[in-house]
């Protein structure tokens, strides 16, 4: 059982295994050391300081991990910014200032701040999955291009013809490689030109990309299985962690109506 304000041993093994998985060692060393800093969180200053690296390299790096969604962040206000801003123009709605000072109220600085970054397990895990899911389906899209393709039309003077690296130089505005005979067309495009027939991979060469797709499907579901079964894991702790929650406000209201 993890302290009061420690990241639990489960939600931080997560955060390892995708980051040493997906980026570069820098990467790592921030977001273990984050992770060492609590669940609240850390300033951008308190990070950089930890690492011995400057704020501005700390936050391209993590602004990197928040671009993917493996971490957050948000600017809060010091006591002394939250007070300057009490007694400056910009507390004052820009409706009730007088005309003469509407102008004044353009030229009011907003000052930044200090930046924390933190973690958001709950969303986490939902990035993972919906990144599986699109990984997934990208590799069930794949296909090799540079291989054996024939032309498929039984009146081809082509026929039995088999296009390899070469086929890279017959691929169509519409994307797809077309037989190169001008006697040999299918259709027109939207732009009124004559379209060739539509090239298709050799049986030979569908075995292999069948094969190689298998492959690559069975390496990937290897690498991501434990960050998988460590993602299901962590979704399974907040669930509960949330109906936990929710049951002890409904006694809290229970108890109120009874006193």
């Amino acid at each position: 059982m993890s302290a009061l304000g420690e990241i639990p041993l489960e939600h931080r093994k997560l955060v390892e295994m995708i980051v040493q998985a997906f980026y570069p060692p820098e990467y790592f060393v921030l977001a273990t050391n984050l992770l060492d800093m609590g669940e609240k969180g850390a300033t951008e200053e308190k990070l950089a300081q930890r690492v011995k690296l400057s704020a501005k390299t700390v936050r391209k790096f993590m602004a990197k991990l928040r671009e993917d969604g493996v971490v957050h962040g948000r600017s809060v206000k010091n006591a002394e910014e939250e007070e300057a801003e009490k007694n400056s123009l910009s507390h004052i709605a820009l409706e009730k200032l007088h005309p003469s000072l509407r102008n004044q109220q353009r030229f009011v600085s907003n000052k930044r701040g200090e930046y924390i970054w933190f973690y958001k397990f709950d969303h986490l895990t939902k990035v993972i999955m919906y990144r599986w899911t699109k990984m997934t389906e990208q590799m069930a899209r794949s296909q090799t291009h540079i291989d054996e393709w024939r032309c498929p039309n039984p009146s081809c003077i082509s026929k039995g013809k088999i296009y390899r690296v070469d086929v890279l130089r017959l691929r169509a505005k519409d994307g797809y490689f077309r037989c190169p005979e001008e006697s040999c067309r299918e259709g027109t495009s939207n732009e009124g030109s004559s379209l060739g027939t539509r090239l298709v991979l050799t049986d030979q060469s569908k075995q292999k990309d069948a094969q190689k797709l298998d492959d690559l499907k069975k390496r990937f579901n290897v690498r991501m299985k434990p960050i998988l079964d460590s993602m299901r894991r962590v979704d399974t702790m907040l669930s509960r962690a949330e109906a936990a929650h929710f049951a002890l406000a409904y006694e809290d209201e229970d108890d109120e109506d009874i006193s």
